[in-house]
């Protein structure tokens, strides 16, 4: 329903304090660890959730940009980001994509599509899109308020958010588990991973995030019927109460849910297919938005397409293979049936990404790479002259009231440009002063810091190397937290500003969970959207205000300012015009618990790890001489090693055999490789830590597991292809998605998490290896051995620096 979602004049976001460290207090040996832990930048930073640090003038005068003078250098080229603002914001791109599926869906039945439907709820303006109404069917049909037929019913008793039913349901079942150790079912119980936590919801009305999803038949249920006296027939009470809970115009919202949305809600109920927003079922993605699917008009009376066996012969976007292929008369690609299934109507195929919708979402990128030049020349319309004190406010409001809007504004993100070639790096290399040189916020030093805990991680770019930012008007940096919930640095070197958010870090959660309960259909489709960085949200909404009352604050970051976020604080902004900003992460020992609680978060969201948590804690106790810090930090370990050592025992359960001892693969030879961290779970995505579990659907493989080394093990699960060793890191996300989940799969590869979670759903459990992975931190002497798996279980009483 939509009014103005903005107030400017109520809501007031104050700005984060700045802080003026001298030149020599930002000089050795004073260090980065030093200077974030003293107590009033620490206090200040967990209060705001990020500081912005003014630089010295001394440091001013004496710092040179290293890429000023390869503004036309060939050799450093800025990848370009499309970036369409009102596209950002979740409301407006949640009715665009659904909009889109309605035309594809009307287009395969032969009805002329009617774009951006809205109704007027009530006489004071207010309105409803299709999807609103949709989103607000399905909710209301999948809440305890209503029964299978669509009947409003008083709620059952609750108990603990579970009705009395459900409980005695579960108690049901628990009965025929009695076989199972009570160790086991204690333990799997308590499974960290929530990611995984619904698959046994058969109930329509569970409120388990991830419970089934039911599409009601508009013909049965009865809170769709119509709300109106027809002849002498009056209209249901069900009817009514929905309806009118919409509007006092609910007799024109019914007409034109009849009109628009009734075919459609049929068509999906009637689908036998899987569907996006299924716990039971993989959904396959073609990876692409409907958004820029780019259709043929509709030919008008041209003879409806009969149904035909015949397939076009083509390449399948998914697994690339050809033969039997179909082609959807919508984005016009084509694929398996086995791979994409489809709706058949009138006018042909409508594959189910754009019937269902993936709502899979990216910024454009334009072909050309440019020079720093080029891209300067593009940016028009620059916000000049500005003043912060008396224009902020204005630039905030112009810019809000185009995300929030109906006007498609373009604009663009040189955004993630990073080169490891020497002198081309950053604008902090080749420094002519010492002091520049020497600054443990020249983020040339910062991620080789021997005070954080960087040094222990391999190269990673953007976490050990900076990444360049050129910004034009208006061109935005997403909602997001910092991978793995690390501190991060920015500076500006030049340009105009870039205006900061930031919501305050004992509000993060809250802000996640109202993210949730607000788009709860985005988020069932896109359960990591807030990892993206491609959407925002403007801290003037007042529906985020008046639901949660979420605190934000704000910075107008300058040419020699800093900008630091702290962890687990997310942030996000939007440039006034042309800008060249670099930043780079950094992690503190006083990370680690964030970092516990980030690897969970992954887990959950289905999101990639970026590097092993685990494995850094590992390298952390190995070379500190802190009994006491680390034995706090193998606690964490310690949770991961019993799940490893539970695995085995439920293996030993399931196979009926008195004795299981896991394979062993030594990852010694790959120390300095990605391919380590492409060991990912195929249900959590997590990077398999210690130990992972295979499930073998090819029987001559399983015979054969003793000889596989670890790059035979990702291909023949499909996380890298059989050329990986000449495979951009950066290109490998995008092979998985496509190919981590079809039926070319020789194995499945799970972490342990996972498959002590589920390993009851696992049909061939007599091919189920665990298979533990052993490196050299693992034989290093800080630790003691299990005597059977020579896992690391717990610290020597006394361990030396190595």
């Amino acid at each position: 329903m939509t009014k103005s979602r903005l107030n400017f004049n109520d809501i007031k976001i104050d700005k984060v304090p700045t802080v003026y460290p001298s030149l020599e207090e930002m000089m050795p040996p004073n260090n980065i660890d030093q200077f974030i832990n003293n107590p009033e930048i620490y206090n200040l930073g967990m209060k705001y959730g990020m500081i912005k640090i003014a630089a010295p003038q001394g440091f001013r005068q004496a710092l040179v940009n290293n890429l000023e003078n390869k503004e036309t250098d060939t050799n450093f080229k800025i990848k370009i980001r499309e970036q369409v603002l009102n596209e950002l914001e979740l409301s407006n791109r949640s009715n665009k994509l659904f909009d889109k599926q309605l035309e594809a869906f009307d287009k395969i039945s032969g009805v002329e599509h009617d774009f951006n439907i809205r109704t007027k709820t009530d006489d004071n303006g207010s309105e409803i899109s299709l999807y609103d109404l949709y989103v607000k069917i399905m909710n209301t049909y999948n809440s305890q308020d209503v029964d299978d037929c669509g009947r409003f019913v008083k709620k059952p008793t609750v108990l603990g958010k579970r009705s009395i039913n459900k409980i005695n349901a579960e108690d049901q079942q628990n009965t025929q588990k009695k076989r199972r150790s009570s160790r086991i079912k204690n333990i799997s119980n308590h499974s960290t991973n929530p990611s995984v936590e619904a698959y046994d919801n058969n109930g329509k009305n569970s409120d388990c995030d991830q419970s089934e999803w039911l599409v009601p038949d508009p013909k049965t249920c009865r809170f769709l019927q119509m709300p109106l006296k027809h002849g002498k027939v009056q209209p249901s009470s069900h009817a009514l109460k929905f309806w009118k809970s919409i509007g006092s115009n609910y007799a024109e919202v019914y007409l034109t849910y009849q009109k628009h949305l009734e075919r459609y809600i049929t068509a999906l109920h009637k689908y036998e297919g899987r569907k996006p927003w299924s716990s039971k079922e993989t959904f396959k993605s073609n990876g692409i938005s409907i958004l820029h699917h780019i259709s043929e008009d509709p030919v008008k009376d041209e003879p409806p397409i009969e149904e035909t066996t015949e397939m076009v012969e083509d390449m399948c976007k998914i697994c690339q293979r050809g033969k039997k292929l179909y082609q959807c008369e919508y984005c016009l690609e084509t694929y398996h049936k086995s791979c994409i299934p489809y709706l058949s109507g009138k006018k042909g195929k409508l594959c189910d990404n754009c019937f269902l919708g993936n709502f899979e979402y990216g910024f454009q990128e334009l072909e050309k790479k440019v020079s720093i030049k080029e891209f300067k020349s593009m940016c028009k319309d620059n916000v000049d002259d500005f003043d912060e004190v008396n224009d902020l406010l204005n630039i905030e409001k112009q810019f809000w009231n185009i995300v929030y809007g109906d006007e498609r504004v373009k604009t663009y993100y040189g955004a993630d440009v990073h080169n490891d070639t020497k002198n081309y790096i950053s604008g902090f290399e080749n420094q002519p002063s010492e002091s520049i040189r020497n600054s443990f916020l020249n983020l040339m030093n910062l991620p080789n810091d021997e005070h954080t805990l960087l040094p222990l991680l391999t190269s990673i770019t953007g976490i050990s190397l900076p990444w360049c930012y050129f910004g034009a008007k208006f061109s935005v940096f997403g909602v997001h937290l910092e991978d793995h919930f690390t501190y991060s640095v920015n500076y500006q070197f030049s340009g105009h500003p870039k205006i900061w958010y930031c919501i305050k870090i004992s509000d993060s959660d809250k802000f996640h969970e109202y993210i949730k309960q607000k788009y709860p259909d985005f988020i069932r489709r896109q359960k990591d959207i807030l990892h993206q960085l491609t959407m925002t949200i403007s801290p003037y909404d007042i529906d985020l205000h008046e639901r949660i009352g979420i605190k934000f604050f704000k910075a107008c970051q300058k040419p020699y300012e800093y900008i630091i976020t702290f962890p687990k604080c997310w942030h996000f902004g939007f440039n006034l015009g042309f800008n060249h900003n670099e930043a780079v992460n950094f992690i503190l020992p006083n990370w680690i618990p964030y970092a516990i609680e980030a690897d969970n978060v992954y887990r959950r969201d289905g999101r990639k790890n970026v590097f092993d948590i685990y494995k850094l804690i590992q390298k952390n106790i190995v070379v500190n001489n802190n009994i006491s810090y680390s034995e706090k930090l193998f606690e964490h370990v310690k949770r991961v090693i019993e799940n490893i050592q539970l695995s085995v025992e439920i293996l030993i359960t399931e196979k009926l055999v008195d004795k299981y001892t896991p394979e062993k693969l030594d990852l010694s030879p790959y120390s300095n490789s990605y391919l380590v961290n492409e060991v990912s779970c195929d249900s959590c995505k997590k990077i398999c830590s210690f130990a992972m579990v295979l499930v073998f659907k090819d029987y001559q493989l399983h015979d054969n597991k003793k000889t596989l080394n670890l790059n035979q093990i990702l291909q023949y699960s499909q996380k890298v292809n059989d050329k990986s060793q000449d495979h951009d890191y950066e290109n490998l996300d995008n092979f998985i998605s496509n190919h981590s989940d079809n039926e070319h799969k020789a194995l499945y590869l799970y972490c342990v998490g996972c498959y002590v979670k589920n390993h009851s759903r696992f049909k061939n459990y007599l091919t189920t290896e665990i298979v533990y992975m052993d490196d050299e931190l693992n034989r290093s002497d800080v630790f003691v051995k299990d005597e059977l798996y020579g896992l690391p279980v717990s610290l020597e009483p006394k361990h030396e620096v190595l």
